[in-house]
Protein backbone atom coordinates (compact mmCIF):
# COMPACT_ATOMS: atom_id res chain seq x y z
CA UNK A 1 0.00 0.00 0.00
CA UNK A 2 2.31 2.28 1.30
CA UNK A 3 4.80 2.00 -2.55
CA UNK A 4 1.41 2.93 -4.34
CA UNK A 5 0.43 5.54 -2.73
CA UNK A 6 4.22 7.24 -3.44
CA UNK A 7 3.83 6.33 -6.47
CA UNK A 8 0.34 7.79 -7.25
CA UNK A 9 1.35 10.47 -5.36
CA UNK A 10 4.75 11.11 -7.05
CA UNK A 11 3.74 10.56 -10.95
CA UNK A 12 -0.17 12.02 -11.36
CA UNK A 13 0.84 15.42 -11.54
CA UNK A 14 4.08 14.92 -13.79
CA UNK A 15 2.93 17.85 -16.54
CA UNK A 16 5.82 15.89 -18.69
CA UNK A 17 8.03 19.28 -19.41
CA UNK A 18 11.84 18.41 -19.93
CA UNK A 19 12.69 21.11 -16.67
CA UNK A 20 10.04 19.87 -14.44
CA UNK A 21 11.11 17.55 -10.83
CA UNK A 22 8.83 14.41 -10.29
CA UNK A 23 6.77 15.47 -7.34
CA UNK A 24 3.13 17.24 -7.10
CA UNK A 25 3.40 20.51 -4.77
CA UNK A 26 6.69 20.62 -6.74
CA UNK A 27 5.37 20.46 -10.34
CA UNK A 28 2.48 22.63 -9.34
CA UNK A 29 4.62 25.10 -8.08
CA UNK A 30 6.23 25.41 -11.73
CA UNK A 31 6.00 28.84 -13.53
CA UNK A 32 4.46 26.75 -16.71
CA UNK A 33 4.35 29.79 -18.89
CA UNK A 34 7.55 31.34 -18.15
CA UNK A 35 9.24 27.28 -18.71
CA UNK A 36 7.32 27.50 -22.44
CA UNK A 37 8.31 31.19 -23.68
CA UNK A 38 11.43 32.58 -24.50
CA UNK A 39 11.92 35.56 -22.67
CA UNK A 40 12.68 37.88 -25.20
CA UNK A 41 10.63 38.96 -28.85
CA UNK A 42 7.36 38.34 -30.18
CA UNK A 43 7.57 34.77 -30.42
CA UNK A 44 5.80 32.11 -32.85
CA UNK A 45 7.86 28.87 -33.20
CA UNK A 46 10.87 26.91 -31.13
CA UNK A 47 12.26 23.91 -31.91
CA UNK A 48 14.09 22.21 -29.41
CA UNK A 49 16.88 19.16 -30.08
CA UNK A 50 17.86 17.94 -27.08
CA UNK A 51 20.49 15.13 -26.99
CA UNK A 52 21.13 13.42 -23.97
CA UNK A 53 24.54 11.40 -23.29
CA UNK A 54 25.07 8.09 -21.12
CA UNK A 55 27.17 5.36 -20.38
CA UNK A 56 24.46 3.08 -22.68
CA UNK A 57 24.73 5.66 -25.08
CA UNK A 58 23.54 8.54 -26.68
CA UNK A 59 19.86 9.47 -27.11
CA UNK A 60 18.32 12.49 -29.67
CA UNK A 61 15.04 13.85 -29.26
CA UNK A 62 12.59 16.58 -30.68
CA UNK A 63 9.86 18.82 -29.93
CA UNK A 64 8.26 22.10 -31.27
CA UNK A 65 6.23 24.40 -29.37
CA UNK A 66 3.68 26.64 -31.17
CA UNK A 67 2.21 29.93 -29.45
CA UNK A 68 -0.98 31.50 -30.28
CA UNK A 69 -1.19 35.65 -31.12
CA UNK A 70 -1.84 36.58 -27.54
CA UNK A 71 0.51 33.90 -26.17
CA UNK A 72 -2.83 32.07 -24.51
CA UNK A 73 -2.11 28.79 -26.40
CA UNK A 74 0.75 26.58 -26.71
CA UNK A 75 0.88 23.63 -28.16
CA UNK A 76 4.08 21.30 -27.86
CA UNK A 77 4.13 18.60 -30.25
CA UNK A 78 7.09 14.99 -30.05
CA UNK A 79 8.83 13.96 -32.04
CA UNK A 80 10.50 9.71 -32.61
CA UNK A 81 11.96 9.47 -36.13
CA UNK A 82 10.53 12.59 -37.79
CA UNK A 83 7.16 11.07 -36.41
CA UNK A 84 4.84 12.43 -34.00
CA UNK A 85 4.27 10.72 -30.62
CA UNK A 86 2.59 12.82 -28.45
CA UNK A 87 1.01 16.23 -28.31
CA UNK A 88 -0.08 18.47 -25.91
CA UNK A 89 -1.62 21.90 -25.56
CA UNK A 90 -1.75 24.34 -22.66
CA UNK A 91 -4.59 26.77 -22.63
CA UNK A 92 -3.55 29.91 -20.51
CA UNK A 93 -5.55 33.18 -18.91
CA UNK A 94 -4.97 36.83 -19.01
CA UNK A 95 -2.95 36.06 -15.52
CA UNK A 96 -0.66 33.37 -17.66
CA UNK A 97 -2.22 30.60 -15.22
CA UNK A 98 -2.60 27.62 -16.89
CA UNK A 99 -6.52 26.76 -16.90
CA UNK A 100 -6.36 23.62 -19.10
CA UNK A 101 -3.47 20.85 -20.29
CA UNK A 102 -4.87 18.39 -22.62
CA UNK A 103 -2.35 15.59 -23.52
CA UNK A 104 -2.53 13.01 -26.74
CA UNK A 105 -0.17 10.41 -27.05
CA UNK A 106 0.27 7.32 -29.46
CA UNK A 107 0.53 4.14 -27.45
CA UNK A 108 1.93 1.23 -29.31
CA UNK A 109 -0.25 -1.40 -31.63
CA UNK A 110 -2.99 0.55 -29.30
CA UNK A 111 -3.59 4.09 -31.44
CA UNK A 112 -3.89 7.50 -29.51
CA UNK A 113 -4.59 8.03 -26.16
CA UNK A 114 -5.98 11.39 -24.61
CA UNK A 115 -6.79 13.07 -21.30
CA UNK A 116 -6.95 16.00 -19.67
CA UNK A 117 -6.50 18.32 -16.44
CA UNK A 118 -8.50 21.32 -15.93
CA UNK A 119 -7.25 24.25 -13.25
CA UNK A 120 -9.04 26.17 -11.10
CA UNK A 121 -8.07 29.33 -8.92
CA UNK A 122 -9.02 31.89 -6.31
CA UNK A 123 -7.41 35.27 -4.95
CA UNK A 124 -5.07 32.76 -3.11
CA UNK A 125 -3.89 30.68 -6.03
CA UNK A 126 -4.51 27.33 -7.76
CA UNK A 127 -7.16 25.30 -5.58
CA UNK A 128 -7.74 22.47 -7.62
CA UNK A 129 -6.77 20.46 -10.28
CA UNK A 130 -8.94 17.68 -11.79
CA UNK A 131 -7.75 15.07 -14.56
CA UNK A 132 -10.42 13.75 -16.96
CA UNK A 133 -9.95 10.41 -19.28
CA UNK A 134 -10.61 10.52 -23.14
CA UNK A 135 -14.73 10.07 -22.19
CA UNK A 136 -14.34 13.05 -20.10
CA UNK A 137 -14.82 10.91 -17.05
CA UNK A 138 -13.28 11.94 -13.80
CA UNK A 139 -10.35 10.26 -12.94
CA UNK A 140 -8.90 12.23 -10.10
CA UNK A 141 -8.85 15.41 -8.26
CA UNK A 142 -6.51 17.02 -6.34
CA UNK A 143 -8.07 20.18 -3.67
CA UNK A 144 -5.30 22.81 -2.89
CA UNK A 145 -4.75 25.24 -0.07
CA UNK A 146 -2.20 27.95 -0.47
CA UNK A 147 -0.69 30.57 2.34
CA UNK A 148 -0.91 34.10 2.12
CA UNK A 149 2.47 34.01 -0.02
CA UNK A 150 0.29 31.48 -2.83
CA UNK A 151 2.53 28.55 -2.16
CA UNK A 152 1.03 25.89 -1.86
CA UNK A 153 1.04 23.92 1.79
CA UNK A 154 -1.52 21.18 0.91
CA UNK A 155 -2.83 18.91 -1.59
CA UNK A 156 -5.34 16.43 -1.25
CA UNK A 157 -5.68 13.67 -3.77
CA UNK A 158 -9.36 12.23 -4.48
CA UNK A 159 -9.86 9.23 -6.86
CA UNK A 160 -12.99 9.34 -9.15
CA UNK A 161 -15.53 8.20 -6.36
CA UNK A 162 -13.95 11.41 -4.49
CA UNK A 163 -12.18 8.84 -1.91
CA UNK A 164 -9.16 10.06 -0.29
CA UNK A 165 -5.83 8.80 -1.81
CA UNK A 166 -3.20 10.44 0.00
CA UNK A 167 -2.28 13.88 0.74
CA UNK A 168 0.58 16.13 0.89
CA UNK A 169 1.89 19.26 3.26
CA UNK A 170 4.26 21.39 2.55
CA UNK A 171 5.67 23.61 5.90
CA UNK A 172 7.61 26.93 4.79
CA UNK A 173 10.85 28.63 6.82
CA UNK A 174 10.86 31.95 5.05
CA UNK A 175 13.71 33.23 7.27
CA UNK A 176 15.74 30.55 6.90
CA UNK A 177 14.65 30.05 3.17
CA UNK A 178 13.63 25.81 3.81
CA UNK A 179 10.64 24.41 3.41
CA UNK A 180 9.42 20.58 4.25
CA UNK A 181 7.75 18.27 1.75
CA UNK A 182 5.66 15.66 3.34
CA UNK A 183 3.68 12.86 1.42
CA UNK A 184 0.77 10.92 4.33
CA UNK A 185 -1.51 7.90 3.04
CA UNK A 186 -5.34 8.27 3.23
CA UNK A 187 -5.11 7.23 7.13
CA UNK A 188 -2.61 10.05 7.72
CA UNK A 189 0.61 7.80 8.09
CA UNK A 190 3.75 9.75 7.26
CA UNK A 191 5.16 7.61 3.72
CA UNK A 192 8.12 10.48 2.92
CA UNK A 193 9.66 13.22 3.50
CA UNK A 194 11.96 15.90 1.56
CA UNK A 195 13.39 19.21 2.48
CA UNK A 196 14.09 21.73 -0.23
CA UNK A 197 14.83 25.83 -0.90
CA UNK A 198 12.45 28.57 -1.01
CA UNK A 199 14.29 30.98 -3.04
CA UNK A 200 17.14 28.74 -5.28
CA UNK A 201 19.15 31.96 -6.53
CA UNK A 202 20.26 33.01 -3.02
CA UNK A 203 21.88 29.48 -2.91
CA UNK A 204 25.55 29.86 -2.47
CA UNK A 205 26.42 26.85 -4.23
CA UNK A 206 24.61 27.87 -7.49
CA UNK A 207 26.67 30.81 -10.19
CA UNK A 208 24.96 33.12 -12.74
CA UNK A 209 25.69 34.96 -15.24
CA UNK A 210 25.15 38.18 -16.52
CA UNK A 211 21.95 37.27 -18.03
CA UNK A 212 20.64 36.06 -14.64
CA UNK A 213 20.69 32.60 -15.94
CA UNK A 214 22.01 29.37 -13.63
CA UNK A 215 25.32 28.76 -14.73
CA UNK A 216 26.44 25.97 -11.96
CA UNK A 217 24.17 24.12 -9.54
CA UNK A 218 24.70 21.05 -7.34
CA UNK A 219 22.76 17.71 -8.01
CA UNK A 220 21.42 17.43 -4.58
CA UNK A 221 21.01 13.56 -4.70
CA UNK A 222 21.81 13.54 -1.32
CA UNK A 223 23.61 15.18 2.00
CA UNK A 224 27.10 13.99 0.53
CA UNK A 225 26.45 14.50 -3.37
CA UNK A 226 29.29 15.65 -4.92
CA UNK A 227 28.36 16.37 -8.43
CA UNK A 228 27.91 19.62 -9.84
CA UNK A 229 26.35 20.72 -13.21
CA UNK A 230 28.22 23.32 -15.27
CA UNK A 231 26.34 24.91 -18.24
CA UNK A 232 27.73 26.44 -21.12
CA UNK A 233 25.14 28.76 -22.91
CA UNK A 234 25.04 30.69 -26.28
CA UNK A 235 22.22 33.58 -26.82
CA UNK A 236 21.08 34.98 -30.11
CA UNK A 237 20.74 39.03 -30.79
CA UNK A 238 17.67 39.23 -28.51
CA UNK A 239 19.27 37.77 -25.55
CA UNK A 240 17.07 34.60 -26.20
CA UNK A 241 19.28 31.79 -25.47
CA UNK A 242 19.50 29.07 -28.23
CA UNK A 243 21.97 25.90 -26.70
CA UNK A 244 23.12 25.02 -23.44
CA UNK A 245 25.97 22.80 -22.97
CA UNK A 246 25.66 20.90 -19.61
CA UNK A 247 28.19 19.31 -17.92
CA UNK A 248 28.66 16.85 -15.07
CA UNK A 249 31.16 17.73 -12.70
CA UNK A 250 32.75 15.48 -10.45
CA UNK A 251 34.47 17.26 -6.75
CA UNK A 252 37.13 15.67 -4.30
CA UNK A 253 36.98 18.70 -2.02
CA UNK A 254 37.31 21.70 -3.96
CA UNK A 255 39.10 19.95 -6.79
CA UNK A 256 37.47 18.53 -9.75
CA UNK A 257 38.27 14.86 -10.52
CA UNK A 258 35.75 14.30 -13.61
CA UNK A 259 34.11 16.43 -15.84
CA UNK A 260 31.56 14.83 -18.65
CA UNK A 261 29.05 16.24 -21.03
CA UNK A 262 25.40 15.19 -19.80
CA UNK A 263 23.50 17.08 -22.49
CA UNK A 264 23.32 19.77 -24.92
CA UNK A 265 19.83 21.55 -25.28
CA UNK A 266 19.33 23.28 -28.72
CA UNK A 267 16.53 25.67 -30.19
CA UNK A 268 15.51 27.17 -33.09
CA UNK A 269 13.44 30.76 -32.32
CA UNK A 270 11.14 31.49 -35.30
CA UNK A 271 10.11 35.26 -34.23
CA UNK A 272 6.85 36.65 -35.94
CA UNK A 273 8.67 39.69 -36.88
CA UNK A 274 12.20 38.76 -38.62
Amino acid sequence: MTKFIIGVLMTIFLMNFSTINGQSIRSLKSDIHSSYVPKYGSIEKVINTNTFYSKSGVEKKKDVYEYSTKMDTITEKRYESSEITAELTFIFNQNKQLTSRSFKRKIPYSGWKYDLATYKYDSTGLIERTEFDSNGNKVINAVIKNDSLSNIIELRLFDKDNELIGYETATYDYPSNNWVYRVFDKTGNLVTTNNYEIDLSINTDRKYNEQGDCIYYPRNWGENDDVYFELQIKYDKRGNWVQKKIYEVKLNGNRVVDRSINRIFKRKIVYKNN
